[in-house]
């Protein structure tokens, strides 16, 4: 039987052509002989225009075992979810605040989901961060400024990780 691998990301109309070479990377790098295996890829949509939709479309079919699905959003519904103050700056990066709601996007029976960041390129075969279990927890240290972190989330103490790939 066929696995299926899910994989997201969030993305807004000017970041597609980054969404394009994401999913070209994996049409090219992601797949291993020997392995039978389907990306369904989910993308949270903050106002993808239709001709865009339709180029990415195109690049999955490059490879029959991407399969690309739209969930829409839009800032209201990630501040009302996550309880967010209506401010520019948070509104500024609520994309990346949709990171906090995978479980709102993915079908229930997923073993694992892996996010990815629309600026993240794909070099080898994925299968293997979907067959080991992790055990850890590895992340970068973000270099915002404690002033700028404190403005955004609140809190300049505690450290914040750049969240550019997330295996759940």
């Amino acid at each position: 039987m066929k696995r299926i691998f899910y994989c997201i990301t969030a993305v807004d109309n000017a970041y597609t052509p980054h969404l394009g070479t994401l999913l070209s990377s994996i049409g090219e790098n992601a797949f291993e002989k020997g392995f039978d295996y389907s990306i369904y890829f989910t993308i949270i949509d903050f106002g993808i225009s239709e001709n865009n939709k339709e180029k990415l479309m195109l690049v999955s079919q490059k490879n029959n075992s991407i399969k690309l699905f739209f969930k829409t959003a839009n800032a209201e519904m990630v501040r009302n979810r996550l309880n967010l103050p209506d401010r520019s700056d948070v509104n500024r990066k609520i994309i990346n605040f949709s990171a906090l709601l995978l479980d709102h996007f993915i079908p229930k029976n997923a073993e694992y989901l892996l996010w990815l960041d629309v600026d993240t390129i794909i070099l080898k075969p994925i299968h293997i961060l979907f067959d080991k279990k992790p055990k850890l927890f590895a992340g970068v240290l973000d270099i915002v400024s404690s002033s700028i972190r404190n403005k955004t989330i609140g809190n300049d103490h505690s450290p914040y990780f750049n969240c550019g790939v997330i295996l759940w």
